[in-house]
């Protein structure tokens, strides 16, 4: 009965080269991004997927095409959005990371919080049971691997936010879930 997921972080943006929170802002992919795409379609081309959701945001989108398009059907879900920073939109990934601890509950200001972004995770992930034994494949965002962090691999917070691959540069062609 179990489900597993492939999670993919969206291919690189200009902002993420700058250092640069994106939000639910679009942004465009980088030429490091393009790269990342080709390679990742080339490493993915044996995976037996069932399906891929990925986010409505451009990133997420154009990184799940240029990987799976031609082979798998790609669902769009809202859900899997980026967290909403609010007015720290556009603001150096620095600052937001040094605000973050103080924005599990609460929102940011015009925002959400990251509980918030639990909450829609959660009913994305529980949507999926009706997929039962497949494996699934997923492009989204920052906060969505770390909900599923929190959620699945049942960390804190705190935990999730100081393990995050991000902060050593330590991109990787997937990350494996089960949901049982």
């Amino acid at each position: 009965m179990a489900i597993k997921i492939t999670f993919f972080a969206h291919a690189t943006t200009f902002d993420n080269e700058l250092g640069i929170c994106s939000g639910q802002a679009d942004a465009k992919i980088s030429n490091l991004g393009k790269e990342r795409i080709k390679k990742l379609r080339k490493l993915t081309s044996s995976m037996n997927f069932y399906v891929v959701y990925c986010s409505d945001l451009s990133r997420s989108r154009e990184t799940a095409e240029g990987v799976f398009r031609d082979r798998l059907e790609i669902k769009i879900d809202p859900r899997l959005r980026e967290l909403n920073t609010g007015s720290f939109t556009g603001k150096p990934d620095k600052l937001v990371d040094a605000e973050m601890l103080n924005h599990i509950n609460s929102p940011f200001p015009g925002g959400e919080s990251l509980e918030d972004v639990k909450s829609r995770t959660v009913s994305f992930l529980s949507d999926l049971k009706k997929h039962h034994n497949s494996q699934i494949a997923i492009v989204a965002h920052m906060f969505n691997q770390i909900s599923f962090e929190v959620i699945l691999n049942k960390k804190s917070w705190k935990q999730a936010l100081d393990d995050d691959w991000r902060k050593t540069d330590a991109w990787q062609p997937g990350w494996e879930y089960i949901i049982e």
